[in-house]
């Protein structure tokens, strides 16, 4: 038994339905083409948790990038220039501030919460913040 086999009757070809299978049964003269109905198994979709949308680890990361803004302003001279912007992060409104940015970096580069330590992102996310910071 050949499967997708694709056989001339009458110079015309034979071309199945996409949801079914050819199939070739007999010998010589007795060759007969067939098809067979494919059914796929029903499957249950496994249902799994979107980490992004998880308060607590949103959370852990503005407060990682919170902590850093503060430490890059203190110690880079890069960020220098944002001491006069420590009042407002230090007040109640900076980790806001730094959280609002972090989820407007992660809407429109279309990143992922739990990427933005990583390597790139994490270079990347120290100059968004640097520019933006600059900017209030």
């Amino acid at each position: 038994m050949n499967l997708n086999y694709s056989y001339h009757t009458d110079n015309q070809n034979f071309f199945p339905h996409p949801n079914q299978l050819t199939v070739v049964r007999g010998e010589g003269n007795e060759k007969r083409l067939y098809s067979v109905p494919i059914q796929a198994p029903y499957t249950i979709p496994t249902p799994y948790q979107d980490v992004g949308d998880n308060p607590n680890l949103q959370s852990d990361v503005t407060n990682f990038f919170y902590i850093k803004v503060l430490k890059w302003i203190k110690e880079q001279p890069d960020f220098k220039h944002l001491k006069k912007h420590l009042t407002f992060l230090n007040g109640t409104k900076g980790k806001v501030y730094i959280y609002d940015m972090l989820r407007l970096f992660v809407k429109y580069s279309k990143a992922n919460w739990y990427d933005l330590r990583d390597d790139i992102n994490y270079t990347i996310i120290k100059k968004y913040l640097k520019k933006k910071i600059g900017n209030i």
